[in-house]
């Protein structure tokens, strides 16, 4: 057997898409121009910003009359429980399984909004193993977060690989156990002050599963650490 670890958000689901439409949908209900998408896209900062800071911010502009409390219990049903992923996505999982990999997705952020997003999605049914770096008490690019889901495989890091966006987190987070890398592209090039590259570029998850499955490493290949 073989391991597949894989992010999450913008990986195996399309949270820039998701946030999207549920900004929209959003300003619609607080009677709010949708001009304002804008502002809540890079205060959002691709979930980067911490979502108390988040919620804090959007009420104070939009529902000031509002809970931070009430309006995280909004979000929490109207957003994370909207979460999906594509057929594509899940029949590129299931061929990684055939050719016979273990499949763990290792990701970053708060435990019930991560979990939500899981079952939302229903990848956490048909994957071996999910990693959420609150419940765990690490976060990528720590390595110990891949070391827990390789674990729950019952897997070691020989001959595995980690598919994912973000090229701290979880491409160098997973190098530097020495393991394989797909990075997904989104439209992007790689960062060129990172001294590291991925071992393969792809603009999909049914992509990378295809160059994953169809790999050849060059007689000198010596993974990045």
């Amino acid at each position: 057997m073989a391991l597949l670890l894989c992010d999450l958000d913008d990986t195996l689901a399309d949270r820039q898409s998701i946030f999207d439409a549920w900004a929209e949908s959003f300003l619609v209900e607080v009677g709010c121009d949708a001009s304002e998408a804008s502002w809540l896209i890079e205060v959002d900062a691709c979930g980067y910003t911490p979502r108390d800071e988040f919620f804090a911010r959007v009420v104070e502009r939009f529902t000031p009359d509002e809970s931070v409390e009430a309006f995280a219990q909004r979000y929490h049903r109207d957003y994370v429980e909207s979460f999906r992923c594509t057929r594509e996505v899940v029949v590129a999982l299931d061929q990684a399984r055939q050719a016979g990999f273990k499949i763990a997705i290792v990701t970053n952020g708060p435990t019930r909004a991560q979990a939500a997003k899981l079952a939302a999605t229903g990848l956490d049914k048909i994957v071996d193993a999910c990693c959420i770096s609150e419940a765990e008490g690490f976060w990528k690019p720590a390595p110990e977060l891949f070391r827990i889901a390789a674990g729950r495989c019952n897997e070691s890091m020989d001959d595995a690989w980690m598919i994912g966006d973000n090229p701290v987190a979880d491409i160098c987070g997973a190098a530097s156990l020495g393991v394989r890398t797909a990075w997904m592209r989104l439209g992007r090039t790689w960062p060129e002050d990172l001294e590291y590259k991925p071992t393969l570029e792809a603009e999909s998850v049914a992509e990378a599963v295809d160059f994953i499955l169809g790999y050849v490493p060059p007689s000198t290949e010596r993974v990045a650490t």
